[in-house]
């Protein structure tokens, strides 16, 4: 039977084991839930942002393309393992997962770098930083499917070796991209926000940082998956992982939503009776947060006013006297 014009005749195909089956339906088991509900998260910001805004954003955008692009992966894997794709379908297979892994990795990357832009107040920084790392991401991604593709098609062992090698190496280099992201966005919320007072933003720290630890624990079973001697557990595990990081990239999304809508409240109020908590609570609520500053300069602003203040009620004083 034809299975496709790459592939070469001596193409063998794997058959999973019984226990291979159960533990790919375990993984297979805890990836529908996270996709049922990330599409119901995904549905409600999407919701809001836009009877917010009027508009589609890039955000709306990434989250959609992320969820999109790791359900069909983990779909189709699920099915060719099942047998529900046929073998001769296996090129299909193959080209279909690393289109989608393409768009996997750089979705949830630039989600991250959008995290980013909201703290940061060097926009054309960010901006080019974004295009550069689309860039060089895309680029060693060719690269890797250079060699992914023949020997995920078996085309030699030469091409199997190198695949060994290369695709860990890879794994390793999007980890370290995904920790050098997320360290500095929790400097910037740390050296931008929390260092001028704006207490509030403690918990974002807090949980970013935990939140980066589940993150790396998934690029470590990634890593520790692929050498496993079952191929299957690990090519089911890959969209489960992402989908984890979708997850929280959603929570961190809300999270500052929250914060934001916490100091909107609390700004209605700016008498002199929280005199101390004024500098905290004058931090902008609406739009991009680096729009929220600078607050030395609120704080200077507002002590050069007051004494102009204190000679109006002084002389009100008078008048009544």
């Amino acid at each position: 039977m034809a299975r496709g014009t790459l592939v070469p005749p001596n193409f063998r195909v794997d058959v999973p084991s019984e226990d291979e089956l159960v533990a790919v339906g375990v993984v297979w088991g805890l990836s529908l839930p996270l996709t049922v509900f990330g599409i119901f998260r995904c549905v409600k910001q999407t919701y809001s942002q836009y009877r917010r805004t009027k508009r589609v954003n890039l955000y709306m955008f990434l989250i959609w393309l992320e969820l999109i692009s790791t359900t069909l992966m983990g779909g189709t894997a699920w099915g060719y393992v099942r047998g529900v794709i046929p073998p001769r379908s296996v090129e299909f297979t193959i080209h279909s997962k690393i289109i989608l892994w393409i768009v996997q990795i750089n979705a949830i990357l630039q989600i991250i770098l959008n995290r980013i832009s909201l703290i940061s107040d060097n926009k054309p920084y960010v901006r080019r930083v974004k295009w550069f790392l689309f860039g060089s991401v895309l680029l060693l991604q060719v690269a890797v499917a250079v060699f992914w593709i023949p020997a995920q098609l078996q085309i030699s062992d030469l091409y199997v070796d190198i695949n060994h090698v290369f695709d860990r190496t890879e794994k390793v280099i999007f980890a370290l991209i995904d920790l050098c992201l997320n360290v500095y966005f929790i400097h910037l919320v740390r050296s931008t926000l929390i260092a001028y007072g704006l207490t509030k933003y403690v918990l974002l720290y807090r949980v970013n940082i935990a939140m980066i630890l589940v993150s790396m624990t998934m690029d470590v079973l990634i890593i520790g998956m692929m050498s496993l001697p079952s191929a299957f557990l690990y090519v089911l595990f890959h969209p489960l992982a992402y989908l984890i990081k979708l997850h929280i990239e959603l929570s961190m999304a809300e999270l500052i939503a929250k914060i934001v809508k916490a100091s909107s409240r609390s700004r209605s109020c700016l008498c002199s009776c929280t005199e101390a908590d004024n500098d905290i609570l004058v931090a902008p609520t609406t739009g991009r947060v680096s729009e929220w500053g600078p607050f030395r300069r609120v704080r200077e602003t507002r002590a050069v006013d007051q004494p102009a203040a204190t000679s109006i009620v002084v002389e009100n004083r008078n008048r009544n006297v």
